[in-house]
């Protein structure tokens, strides 16, 4: 799988597929969806230093087999903003770094599950490329420049809802050559190189990381990177759009309903009028709503309004499994 650029058809390259995927019934290859960028343009990019580039990151770790409800959060991401360019981020996707090896004498785990590798990869292609990170859960709702100032130079983003002036990073914004960007970036190469446990073990003075954010490290390490480059950069400007629950912001629907995953995806697809839904930035879909929700063509059959809107930015239906691919 190569992503192919709107400017300029690029030619398909075996080397650029993930090995071994097999197109699984009712899912996608993102090349079926619409026109997705090239990495490779991007090597000698036209960037404004300290401007926001239009270029859009997500992640999906099997981009030959994406579900509905991903598949529609990324066409969403496309028809709410047609002149940015997406790129589908996955596991060693060119022009992109790959995570490095971790050193001989890092302790305890890695972060070899998808989370992870997606923390890293999104922060890689900022650092490099600049633009805005959106998860591939996100239901966008808005054009980005309704919510972020494209001509600031400051990464922007939602405070984490714990507190500690750290990061959500499931949704922000990096200007090009962004100078806190590429020590987060480093941060990240620490962390992966040392091994998470010990990183977040050893974060020196004068770094405070509230207990809070303590408590979920080292799964939200990538936050404590976030915090302790702020520190070693505190002049660098940070603009933090809201929180995350206020109304209109993309976790206000799951505050609505004490964060209770069957109520918060029974209020987004069923309950929400057109209004309420297009007054919000867009709805962060975590973990426990994206392993609990049924797919977009089970909730269009049950009438929701989103789920076909969502639906009808996507093909009529999957195409057939690719018999001539092998796992």
């Amino acid at each position: 799988f190569s992503p192919v650029a709107t400017e300029q058809a690029a030619p398909s390259s075996a080397a650029h597929r993930p090995h071994g995927l097999l197109h699984a019934p009712g899912s996608w290859r993102a090349s079926e969806l619409f026109t997705l960028g090239d990495l490779g343009v991007l090597n000698a990019p036209s960037s404004i230093v300290g401007v926001v580039p239009k270029n859009i990151f997500t992640y999906w770790d099997d981009p030959n087999n994406i579900p509905d409800l991903v598949a529609g959060c990324i066409a969403r991401m496309h028809h709410f903003n047609p002149d940015w360019t997406i790129y589908l981020l996955y596991p060693g996707v060119p022009n992109v770094e790959p995570p490095p090896q971790k050193m001989a004498n890092a302790c305890c785990g890695g972060f070899d599950d998808p989370t992870h590798q997606a923390d890293w990869y999104r922060s890689a292609a900022l650092a490099k490329y600049g633009g805005v990170w959106l998860d591939s859960t996100s239901i966008v709702n808005q054009p980005i420049d309704r919510w972020a100032d494209l001509d600031m130079d400051a990464v922007q983003g939602w405070e984490w809802v714990g507190g500690n002036l750290a990061m959500e990073n499931w949704g922000f914004v990096v200007p090009y050559k962004s100078q806190l960007m590429a020590t987060w970036m480093e941060e990240m190469r620490n962390a992966w190189q040392m091994g998470p446990e010990l990183y977040c073990a050893n974060i020196p003075q004068p770094v405070q990381i509230s207990s809070s954010l303590r408590s979920w490290l080292p799964y939200l390490t990538m936050h404590a990177c976030f915090v302790v480059s702020w520190t070693l950069l505190p002049t660098e400007r940070v603009r933090f759009i809201a929180s995350s629950s206020d109304p209109g912001q993309p976790f206000n629907f799951l505050a609505m309903t004490n964060w209770d995953t069957s109520a918060a995806l029974n209020l987004i697809f069923f309950q929400m009028n057109q209004t309420q839904i297009s007054n919000t930035t867009f709805f962060k879909l975590r973990g426990d709503e994206r392993h609990a929700a049924q797919s977009l063509a089970s909730y269009a059959s049950q009438g929701s309004l989103l789920a076909r809107e969502m639906l009808a930015l996507l093909p009529p239906s999957p195409p057939p499994p690719a018999s001539s691919e092998n796992r």
